[in-house]
């Protein structure tokens, strides 16, 4: 068990350190002068060539490539991951400030959509060949299909527009109004839960009928248990396993669609600041947030990894 978490850890850092180096000289490549985000334009082309030499070096940019890389990554051991060409301010305090909201929108459509879709699918499977069957099974589809971006312009139409119910924008943290947070979270937890939903449902419903089929199971029912002990104790906890590595995948999937969704929803997240970093040329920024979301990837898989064995004590690590 130590040594696959030890392997399973080195392949995490060999992981990071390739996104990393992706992100960091894919950056590089991106046409213009980050000291256009810096000055105006005007100020630009009224700076001289000294002077615009010196807020280079200022900001490291006449460095040879690998030479910032290197003082990039040894930054990130000191904690300090530079400064915002376009906020001018440190990038911790960005990312202090986004990465809550994020988490926070990103884990209630995660543990939504997980309740919804484990809960749909083992009815669907349940009730297999049944009216209740066959409507889950369209609702997953629709939603596996569903375009986030067009969903949630719509939901904004209808129910921020037209009837006047939820707000269209923004974001309150919950310690500072609980009612008006949770209103404002409905439409986007609802937008980056619904892919989530429909895949986990029909991943249940799958997984739930082959187990259903297993003998142990048909034992079960001539026993006479009841239907909620079998589901509980057998049927879940046998076909789990696909479910969770789904589940690690949709957390990814969930953390990365922040940047449509608080792009719609106009929400002070990662996403958003990842987007508004890109367009500015603010290479700090984006190499910050695409690090932090490679690590909670990561971790997210590896936690669903060593849980294979608590949810099936028959796979053994080595």
């Amino acid at each position: 068990m130590v040594t696959f978490v030890i392997r399973r850890l080195l392949l995490a850092v060999l992981t990071i350190i390739f996104v990393t180096l992706v992100v960091f000289f894919m950056l590089r490549t991106l046409p213009g002068d980050p000291l256009l985000m810096v000055l105006s334009r005007d100020r630009y082309t009224s700076r001289t060539p000294e002077e615009l030499e010196i807020l280079r070096h200022e900001y490291g940019l006449d460095r040879p490539v690998l030479v910032q890389y290197a003082s990039w990554i040894s930054g990130l051991f000191r904690g300090d991951f530079g400064k915002s060409t376009y906020y001018i301010d440190p990038v911790n305090q960005l990312i202090a400030r986004r990465l809550p909201v994020t988490l926070y929108l990103g884990l209630s459509a995660f543990v939504i959509a997980n309740l919804i879709g484990i809960v749909a699918g083992t009815i669907s499977a349940l009730r297999r060949g049944k009216k209740v069957d066959v409507l889950i099974t369209v609702l997953s589809n629709i939603g596996i299909t569903m375009p986030i971006f067009w969903m949630g312009v719509m939901l904004i139409y209808i129910f921020g527009f037209r009837l006047g119910w939820l707000p269209t924008n923004g974001y309150t943290s919950p310690f500072d109004n609980f009612g008006l947070s949770i209103k404002q979270m409905i439409m986007p937890v609802a937008c980056e839960s619904v892919f989530a939903i429909g895949a986990i449902t029909r991943q249940t419903r799958s997984s739930m009928l082959e187990v259903y089929r297993q003998d142990y199971i048909r034992t079960a029912w001539s026993k006479g248990l009841r239907e909620r002990v079998i589901v509980m104790k057998h049927l879940l906890k046998n076909g789990l396993i696909p479910i969770a590595t789904l589940s690690g995948m949709q957390l990814g999937y969930i953390i990365g669609g922040a940047v449509l969704i608080e792009t719609v929803f106009n929400i002070p997240g990662m996403g958003r600041l990842s987007v508004d970093a890109v367009r500015a040329l603010d290479y700090t920024v984006v190499e910050a947030v695409v690090l932090i979301i490679a690590i909670i990837v990561t971790l997210v898989n590896l936690v669903v990894d060593i849980s294979y064995g608590w949810l099936d004590p028959r796979i053994r690590y080595s």
